[in-house]
């Protein structure tokens, strides 16, 4: 690993200790690359964050576009932690620009306080934010590229089962309303659907490049936090969806020894 990447991977650690493991599955370049990806989702979602004025905060994300911009536009981009190993990843796996502008911009939602206008647009912010780093993580694996459909409800799956999670926090920050429908039934809907999703993609990925394993760990947790809150809807409410980190582990070590995800 370059300083770099050992730089992203020690952020992954402290702050998404679940992606930073599921990376650590991975051999050499594949798991320096995965952490690199990953802290540049880490990072860009803290845009928002990280100031109370939306300008300020409109400013942050238009840090990074520009970013990106300077990587397909110029072929450079000033020294930076992330930046800098993702530039040489995109000029390896051709990076599709598409996907990195769009994790960004869905984040624009973050800034405001504003509710998701219905339930299409809070699926779109999931799929191109979960979905796009899933997207990335896959195709700087290094295998063929899996059936897209396929990795886009995976990446629904998992992107879900996360907001789930981080509903607390978002009400509690006050980041607009994180769900459209908060009845019971309407949660266990989304959460069905999502584990219904889960499922597909995993019949239609099962004889997927064992290479790209590592990168489909990624939210492994995902279908026992979507399992729960159909069981009780009320917990995603109250965080009771954060499973113990000696039963996520035990489950971690088990998929990767059998070769699941």
């Amino acid at each position: 690993m370059t300083e770099d990447e050992k730089n992203c991977a020690e952020l992954l650690r402290v702050q998404d200790p679940d992606r930073f493991l599921s990376a650590m599955t991975a051999d050499g370049e594949t798991r320096a690359a995965l952490m690199v990806v990953y802290a540049f989702s880490l990072e860009i979602s803290r845009a928002p964050w990280a100031t109370q004025e939306p300008m300020l905060a409109e400013m942050r994300l238009q840090w990074w576009l520009d970013q990106v911009a300077d990587i397909y536009e110029k072929g450079q981009v000033a020294p930076h932690m992330v930046m800098t190993p993702l530039l040489a990843l995109v000029q390896k796996h051709d990076l599709p620009r598409v996907v990195l502008d769009d994790m960004i911009n869905a984040l624009q939602w973050m800034i405001y306080h504003e509710p998701h206008a219905d339930q299409a647009a809070l699926d779109r912010f999931i799929n191109d934010t979960a979905g796009g780093v899933l997207r990335l993580a896959v195709q700087v694996s290094g295998g063929p590229l899996p059936d897209l459909q396929a990795l886009a409800q995976l990446g629904y799956a998992r992107g879900m089962a996360a907001w789930f999670r981080a509903v607390p926090a978002l009400e509690n920050y006050g980041r607009g309303a994180p769900l459209v429908d908060r009845s019971a039934e309407g949660v266990r809907l989304l959460a069905q659907e999502a584990l219904a999703a889960d499922v597909q993609a995993r019949k239609m990925l099962k004889t997927v490049d064992k290479r790209l394993l590592p990168a489909l760990r990624g939210g492994w947790m995902a279908p026992s936090v979507l399992g729960k809150t159909i069981k009780d809807p009320d917990l995603v409410f109250h965080g009771g969806l954060e499973p113990a980190e000696g039963i996520s582990r035990l489950s971690l070590m088990w998929k990767t020894a059998t070769g699941r995800f």
